[in-house]
Protein backbone atom coordinates (compact mmCIF):
# COMPACT_ATOMS: atom_id res chain seq x y z
CA UNK A 1 0.00 0.00 0.00
CA UNK A 2 0.92 3.66 -1.15
CA UNK A 3 2.08 6.03 1.54
CA UNK A 4 0.97 9.75 1.55
CA UNK A 5 4.10 12.01 2.66
CA UNK A 6 3.88 15.50 3.23
CA UNK A 7 0.26 15.98 2.14
CA UNK A 8 -2.24 16.89 4.35
CA UNK A 9 -5.99 15.96 3.42
CA UNK A 10 -8.55 18.85 5.07
CA UNK A 11 -11.93 18.37 3.77
CA UNK A 12 -11.04 15.45 1.09
CA UNK A 13 -8.86 18.61 -0.11
CA UNK A 14 -5.26 17.52 -1.27
CA UNK A 15 -2.62 20.04 -0.25
CA UNK A 16 -5.18 23.16 0.19
CA UNK A 17 -6.05 22.93 -3.43
CA UNK A 18 -9.89 24.55 -3.52
CA UNK A 19 -12.56 24.42 -5.87
CA UNK A 20 -12.37 26.60 -9.24
CA UNK A 21 -12.94 30.40 -8.87
CA UNK A 22 -14.51 31.98 -11.78
CA UNK A 23 -16.27 35.33 -12.46
CA UNK A 24 -18.94 36.00 -14.92
CA UNK A 25 -18.17 35.75 -18.56
CA UNK A 26 -19.05 35.21 -22.07
CA UNK A 27 -17.65 31.66 -21.92
CA UNK A 28 -20.45 29.15 -22.05
CA UNK A 29 -20.53 26.61 -19.41
CA UNK A 30 -23.91 24.94 -19.37
CA UNK A 31 -26.97 24.96 -21.81
CA UNK A 32 -30.79 23.81 -21.80
CA UNK A 33 -32.54 23.84 -24.51
CA UNK A 34 -35.47 22.26 -23.63
CA UNK A 35 -39.03 23.96 -23.87
CA UNK A 36 -40.36 23.02 -20.65
CA UNK A 37 -44.66 24.80 -19.99
CA UNK A 38 -45.18 26.39 -16.98
CA UNK A 39 -48.36 24.40 -15.48
CA UNK A 40 -47.87 26.53 -11.98
CA UNK A 41 -50.04 30.02 -10.64
CA UNK A 42 -47.24 29.96 -7.56
CA UNK A 43 -43.57 29.95 -8.13
CA UNK A 44 -42.09 26.18 -9.25
CA UNK A 45 -38.88 24.78 -9.61
CA UNK A 46 -38.46 23.95 -13.67
CA UNK A 47 -34.64 23.86 -13.71
CA UNK A 48 -31.46 22.98 -11.42
CA UNK A 49 -27.90 22.33 -11.22
CA UNK A 50 -25.19 21.72 -8.83
CA UNK A 51 -22.78 24.39 -8.80
CA UNK A 52 -18.82 23.16 -8.94
CA UNK A 53 -16.91 26.51 -8.26
CA UNK A 54 -16.74 29.65 -6.60
CA UNK A 55 -16.94 32.99 -8.13
CA UNK A 56 -19.99 34.69 -10.01
CA UNK A 57 -21.64 33.21 -12.79
CA UNK A 58 -24.29 34.97 -15.83
CA UNK A 59 -27.73 33.33 -16.13
CA UNK A 60 -29.63 33.97 -19.47
CA UNK A 61 -32.88 32.00 -19.41
CA UNK A 62 -35.85 32.95 -22.04
CA UNK A 63 -39.73 33.07 -21.41
CA UNK A 64 -42.85 32.58 -23.63
CA UNK A 65 -46.49 33.16 -23.36
CA UNK A 66 -49.77 33.44 -25.61
CA UNK A 67 -51.63 36.62 -26.01
CA UNK A 68 -53.57 35.22 -22.67
CA UNK A 69 -51.20 34.24 -20.18
CA UNK A 70 -48.18 35.96 -18.75
CA UNK A 71 -45.21 34.00 -18.08
CA UNK A 72 -42.53 34.75 -14.93
CA UNK A 73 -39.47 33.37 -13.83
CA UNK A 74 -36.99 34.13 -11.49
CA UNK A 75 -33.11 32.66 -10.66
CA UNK A 76 -32.74 30.81 -7.02
CA UNK A 77 -29.80 29.49 -5.30
CA UNK A 78 -30.33 26.95 -2.83
CA UNK A 79 -34.06 27.82 -3.26
CA UNK A 80 -34.19 31.02 -2.32
CA UNK A 81 -34.90 33.58 -5.01
CA UNK A 82 -31.84 35.85 -5.83
CA UNK A 83 -32.89 36.78 -8.99
CA UNK A 84 -35.03 40.19 -10.41
CA UNK A 85 -38.68 38.57 -11.34
CA UNK A 86 -39.06 38.79 -15.11
CA UNK A 87 -42.42 38.46 -17.11
CA UNK A 88 -43.55 37.86 -20.97
CA UNK A 89 -47.34 38.67 -21.89
CA UNK A 90 -47.94 37.46 -25.70
CA UNK A 91 -44.63 37.02 -27.01
CA UNK A 92 -41.34 35.86 -25.97
CA UNK A 93 -37.77 37.32 -24.49
CA UNK A 94 -34.42 36.31 -23.06
CA UNK A 95 -32.81 38.22 -19.22
CA UNK A 96 -29.54 37.74 -18.41
CA UNK A 97 -27.91 38.52 -14.65
CA UNK A 98 -24.69 37.55 -12.73
CA UNK A 99 -25.17 35.92 -9.65
CA UNK A 100 -22.26 35.47 -6.42
CA UNK A 101 -22.44 31.74 -6.05
CA UNK A 102 -20.24 28.87 -4.16
CA UNK A 103 -18.80 25.22 -4.92
CA UNK A 104 -21.86 23.25 -3.92
CA UNK A 105 -24.81 25.66 -4.55
CA UNK A 106 -27.88 24.70 -6.22
CA UNK A 107 -29.10 27.11 -9.42
CA UNK A 108 -32.21 27.02 -9.94
CA UNK A 109 -35.00 28.70 -12.29
CA UNK A 110 -38.70 29.32 -11.07
CA UNK A 111 -41.21 29.94 -13.01
CA UNK A 112 -45.60 30.57 -12.65
CA UNK A 113 -47.92 32.22 -14.92
CA UNK A 114 -50.80 34.10 -14.95
CA UNK A 115 -53.85 33.87 -17.57
CA UNK A 116 -54.08 30.53 -19.98
CA UNK A 117 -51.34 27.97 -19.09
CA UNK A 118 -49.79 28.35 -22.60
CA UNK A 119 -46.95 30.07 -20.81
CA UNK A 120 -42.95 27.93 -21.71
CA UNK A 121 -39.13 28.48 -19.93
CA UNK A 122 -37.87 28.53 -23.18
CA UNK A 123 -34.15 27.68 -22.39
CA UNK A 124 -31.47 28.88 -19.72
CA UNK A 125 -27.69 29.51 -20.04
CA UNK A 126 -25.05 29.49 -17.58
CA UNK A 127 -21.92 31.22 -18.49
CA UNK A 128 -18.65 32.06 -16.92
CA UNK A 129 -15.57 33.72 -17.92
CA UNK A 130 -13.04 30.45 -17.74
CA UNK A 131 -13.90 28.06 -20.47
CA UNK A 132 -14.30 24.22 -18.59
CA UNK A 133 -13.24 22.51 -22.12
CA UNK A 134 -12.44 23.55 -25.35
CA UNK A 135 -12.99 22.05 -28.85
CA UNK A 136 -10.44 21.04 -30.55
CA UNK A 137 -12.24 18.77 -33.91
Amino acid sequence: MGVLDNFVLDNFVLDGERPLTVNAGDKLIYSNLNTKQIFSTSYTKHREVKINFNGKCRVTFGLQSSTDSTAYGKVYINDSPVGIERAVSGSSDFWTQDFQIKNGDYLQIYCKYEGTNQSWLSSWYIYADYAMCEAIL
